[in-house]
């Protein structure tokens, strides 16, 4: 799933995630995330509670026994300055103005849900106007036939090629060059 969420004080949160496992219960268990995140969020938590109060969730409500990777961002559009927790999903994607392309460093968690309770950790990253996020979910990068640092390699350089592509033409191509046909996990873009 993927959501983007105007936040009290006028950042906007861009959040991925991708549960484990496929079928009703998954989507059940995407779309209660999914609100959660949405209803912390509109009370005004930071990253880090937001991304703790869904992890605390899920325990409670499956005991441990459901995982869900997450990347939350909080982007400040008058300072350029994005607020990020990663639990254990792949790293966004910066394309430059320029026309480079890195990933943004972050402290990467654990997924939500498992039964731990370590803290969630923020990454601070300064954007430039004119730059484009990729949030992306695994099955961009992540094959039986690809290793993951393969994968991440790959999307780089498509994203470093896509020149004056418009937004959805960025994401088309990236969904054509990187994902067979016969893909067995899904994939979102954001």
């Amino acid at each position: 799933w993927y959501d983007v969420i105007e936040l009290p004080g006028g950042s906007v949160a861009l959040v991925i995630g991708d549960v484990a496992g496929h079928g009703t219960e998954a989507a059940s268990v995407m779309g209660q995330v999914r609100m959660a995140v949405r209803a912390f969020s509109l009370e005004g938590h930071t990253p880090t509670l937001v991304v703790g109060r869904v992890h605390q969730l899920l325990r409670s409500l499956y005991e441990g026994e459901q995982m869900v990777t997450m990347l939350y961002l909080a982007v400040d559009p008058t300072t350029w300055e994005a607020t990020m927790v990663n639990a254990g999903h792949p790293p966004p994607l910066l394309l430059d103005p320029t026309g480079g392309a890195t990933y943004l460093e972050s402290v990467t968690g654990l997924p939500v849900g498992l039964n731990w309770s370590l803290p969630y950790e923020e990454s601070i990253a300064l954007l430039r106007p004119g730059s484009t996020l990729v949030l992306y979910t695994d099955g961009l990068v992540d094959r039986r036939d690809v290793v993951v640092e393969v994968g991440l390699e790959r999307l780089r350089e498509v994203a470093t090629d896509s020149g004056e592509l418009d937004l959805d033409q960025v994401c088309g191509h990236l969904l054509e060059t990187l994902v067979p046909a016969d893909a067995s996990d899904d994939v979102a873009i954001l």
